[in-house]
């Protein structure tokens, strides 16, 4: 469009305002350069007009203003310099966005708000420390940008492949729009549909049903576990020119979403709420839907938050962060959640990265997350990068991007693409095994993960056993997924190279059980084979071999430490919500009183040194019985004295007596801040 430059600077700029408020940022940019020619010393004008191109991610064009304003007005505008280092980063001019960052840091720090801001310059200076080494380690994948048929001029977005084959996707296709920028969100945007044929993706037109709306923006589709719900987001503006968005669900009937409602006042609480993701925790296996919100409460910017599923009462609880192990003082969107290996995927700003939003990835559910890991270049790009997916064979899927090469409207980094990715050495790893039933006797020793299964063992196998994969994240296990073992016993689980796991099983009646295994150094896709026992709670005293004491004293020796470690503290850590009692038992030499104080103070010794190993007192119960309790003769028949006998009735022995409540073998991160 031309502007008329003989109209006086003030209408101009009201001109350009109004193209502003209207959403219509890049009419708005031509109504202010025609302004700034007439009023070149208004430099709030010029930041403004910085602030716009950076909006519209014109990222040169940004920087170039930014940087005239901060050298022109050094002390009022400080965040001019921030600003310039944000779009050198944009644009991969790595060396220069980090002189540029160190250099506000330095003229910053003395700031009220630099305690808010020095999170982000220090992400933003670890991602251009850490550009160079991302690129050199390109990952080996093929990325492909989906043809002009499906990427047209201005923004796709949300890409979601319903099965093999068929993608649905947000897209704002009108190619005679003129003027768009990705916070205006013009009521068109709706959900369109594509397959895939031979080697390229057909558009079929809009998803039929009642997903669109001509009053609303709606797009970011997820899938329920079952394919059969799909939760999306539903914008408009409200009273004061703000795009609101609200989360959706719809039902599938064949090829159509039907009878699309609201999930509810206390989601859609009046803030915005989008971009839906939809994972399984993994305690209980309930529907816990991810989303994205400005609500309060936040860490910064856009955060990730959830809400779990009740599908009996179909109703969804109350909204709780996602934690900050997950959300930034920066901004975190797009997050996809990974069924096959339980790993979530977002986007943020708020991490070392390449530029401007990167893809990460993490494991875990609810608030307990492993550390964020960049998934990679050139996955990640100096631009930014969103909107990621993983189809179902695990080593290929989706992302958007508005880097440059794309089908661009106005200028080369405008607007979004949607790409497809394929790693081209992807490593298939999985876990496989059976739950079997143990003797105490082989638990204890703590071999329980080691027994021969060589022989027949239909009618041991456990059905229904509890198993849960944690992975070590910074000297700590996190839960990753959950599964029952099979009718047959049997399990299986899906893994990622170069982790260190910890396989946890257990089953109401028997003692729990862990083996740890790691997937480190391996090259090949292999399933690894990993079968473990369990032993049935016994209610009677189980004697603990091997626990000595010195002559005449209640004293542990250095053997009989090393067997309570191997044996009876690996029980206890292993079964947190057991109580037991710990028995002491003298042969019948000595009067009975002394055998009785004697054994307590045995009794009371392997208590405290339990104590002392990190076993909380409650769960203890010291009880020393003297020769009260014999379990072998302490004479022959003919009167004579008994050794073994006697060697046997000195033992110690513990016994389950209660349980403590609250203790599981997995916490729960609904209960934890």
């Amino acid at each position: 469009m031309e502007v008329d430059s003989d109209l006086a600077a003030a209408k101009l700029k009201k001109m350009a305002s109004h193209a502003e408020s209207s959403g219509d940022a890049y009419t708005a940019l031509k109504y202010y350069d025609a302004y700034v020619e007439k009023r070149p010393e208004d430099w709030n004008t010029w930041y403004h007009m910085a602030e716009l191109y950076d909006r519209v991610r014109n990222y040169d064009e940004a920087r170039q203003i930014y940087h005239m304003v901060f050298e022109k007005k050094p002390q009022q505008f400080k965040m001019a310099l921030y600003n310039e280092a944000r779009m050198q980063k944009m644009l991969g001019k790595y060396p220069d966005a980090r002189a540029n960052f160190v250099k506000f840091q330095n003229i910053y720090k003395k700031e009220d708000q630099y305690k808010a801001l020095k999170p982000l310059i220090e992400a933003e200076i670890a991602g251009c420390d850490s550009a160079a080494t991302f690129i050199d380690k390109a990952l080996n994948v093929d990325i492909q940008r989906l043809p002009n048929t499906i990427n047209q001029g201005h923004i796709e977005f949300s890409p979601v492949e319903l099965e093999e084959g068929k993608l649905l996707y947000g897209s704002f296709p009108e190619s005679d729009f003129g003027y768009y920028h990705v916070d205006s969100l013009a009521p068109t945007r709706k959900f369109f549909l594509a397959e895939q044929v031979d080697d390229t993706w057909v558009p079929l037109g809009e998803a039929e049903g009642e997903l669109n709306s001509s009053d609303y923006n709606t797009g970011n589709g997820a899938l329920s576990p079952d394919g059969n719900r799909l939760y999306f987001s539903k914008c408009q503006k409200n009273w004061k020119g703000q795009m609101i968005c609200d989360l959706w669900v719809a039902e599938k009937a064949k090829d159509r979403w039907v009878n699309a409602k609201s999930l509810g006042e206390h989601i859609n609480d009046g803030h915005s709420n989008s971009m839906p993701a939809v994972g399984i925790e993994t305690k209980r296996n309930k529907e816990v839907i991810y989303f994205v919100s400005d609500r309060p409460g936040g860490r910064g910017g856009q955060d990730i938050w959830y809400t779990i599923y009740n599908d009996k009462k179909d109703e969804y609880k109350a909204p709780k962060n996602a934690g900050s192990k997950l959300n930034t003082a920066g901004n975190e969107v797009t997050p996809y959640f990974n069924l096959f290996d339980h790993k979530l995927y977002f986007s943020s700003d708020g991490y070392a990265g390449l530029g401007g939003l990167d893809v990460f990835s993490t494991r875990g559910d609810q608030r307990k997350w492993t550390t964020p890991v960049n998934v990679g270049y050139p996955i990640n790009s100096s631009a930014d990068d969103l909107y990621y997916t993983v189809s179902k064979d695990n080593d290929s899927g989706f992302f958007v991007s508005n880097r440059k090469g794309g089908n661009q409207l106005m200028h080369e980094t405008c607007c979004d693409d949607i790409y497809r990715y394929d790693f081209l050495d992807y490593i298939h790893l999985a876990l496989e095994g059976m739950i079997v039933e143990i003797d105490e006797e082989t638990y204890l020793e703590g071999s329980a993960d080691q027994v021969a299964f060589n022989f027949d063992l239909a009618d041991r196998t456990l059905k229904d056993a509890q198993v849960v994969l944690l992975v070590k994240d910074q000297g700590e296990y996190v839960p990753v997924e959950n599964t029952l073992s099979s009718k047959r016993g049997t399990y299986f689980l899906n893994l990622e190279s170069d982790q260190n796991y910890r396989l946890m099983v257990s089953k109401e009646g028997y003692f729990n059980n862990h083996v740890d295994f790691s997937t480190l150094g391996i090259t090949h896709s292999d399933t690894l084979v990993q079968h473990i026992g369990l032993s049935k709670l016994n209610p009677e005293a189980i004697v603990i071999k091997n626990i000595y004491y010195e002559f005449d004293k209640s004293d542990l020796t250095a053997e009989a430490l090393k067997t309570i470690d191997n044996s009876l503290l690996g029980v206890l850590e292993e079964n947190p919500t057991l109580k037991v009692e710990i028995g002491s038992h003298t042969d019948s030499r000595g009067e009975d009183e002394y055998n009785r104080t004697l054994s307590q103070k045995r009794a009371e010794s392997v208590v405290n040194y339990l104590i002392l190993s990190g076993i909380d007192p409650s769960r203890l119960v010291a009880r020393g019985y003297g020769e009260a309790q014999p379990i072998a003769p302490n004479q022959n028949d003919d009167g004579s004295d008994n050794p073994d006998g006697r060697a046997r009735n000195r033992r110690t022995e513990f016994r389950i007596i209660g349980e403590v409540p609250g203790l599981q073998i997995i916490g729960d991160p609904d209960d934890e801040e």
